[in-house]
């Protein structure tokens, strides 16, 4: 499958197996991707039997506290970034689900997830440990980016500075660390446009954390 987010399942069984239903999200309102499909996770067969979400541990919240306000704002959002984490092996046969490529002919498929997902709970601290033990790891190589960048909120970097010039300097130090693990930072947003980079369009597409202003 592209990139190895999903895969066929073989006849053995690995784990627990579960299959998840999945749904429709349409958001007329965006540019691209008005329609998306969204796993849900926190579906139950019936009122007595708990969803997968129920079951899984959500983990501490691992969010930094806010520093104060800085005059010069930048963020930036991680691209897919629940797609960049792989589920285990032996956890896998818990994220199957049914797919008919053809709704015109019965040609069911059983495909599982071989990276965390939008909607699974467990999803936001899969993705914030490995990104901070990461970023523990690029310290020494980028002190003082490392200390800025890590601030992030579910898949979004946002710092401050006292300058243009800092931030300037620490987007770019942003792109080479996160770029080292294959990460791509997009959908860049600032308060002061000389932060836009010359052939930069300036994105205005909204990440998963402008999307969730309660979590």
């Amino acid at each position: 499958m592209a990139k190895e987010i999903v895969e066929r399942v073989s006849s053995h069984t690995v784990g627990r197996e579960l299959y998840i239903p999945y749904k429709p999200v349409v958001r007329g309102a965006t540019e691209s991707t008005k329609l998306r499909v969204v796993l849900d996770a926190s579906a139950r067969s019936n009122e007595r039997i708990p969803s997968l979400n129920d079951c899984l541990e959500t983990g501490p919240p691992l969010q930094n506290v806010c520093r104060g306000l800085k005059p010069v704002a930048l963020g930036g959002d991680l691209k897919q970034a629940f797609l960049q984490f792989c589920i285990q092996l032996e956890d896998r046969d818990a994220l199957r689900f049914h797919w008919n490529k053809d709704k015109g002919t019965w040609n069911e498929k059983v495909l599982r997830f071989a990276r965390a997902l939008f909607g699974l709970v467990q999803s936001p601290i899969l993705s914030r440990g490995t990104l901070h033990q990461y970023s523990e790891g690029m310290k020494e190589r980028y002190p003082s980016a490392v200390e800025e960048i890590k601030s992030l909120y579910i898949d979004d970097v946002i710092a401050g500075g006292e300058t243009t010039e800092k931030m300037r300097k620490l987007k770019q130090s942003a792109v080479a660390v996160f770029g080292e693990a294959q990460f791509e930072l997009h959908k860049w947003h600032w308060n002061k446009p000389e932060l836009q980079a010359s052939g930069e369009p300036e994105d205005g597409k909204q990440s998963y954390a402008k999307e969730q202003p309660g979590v």
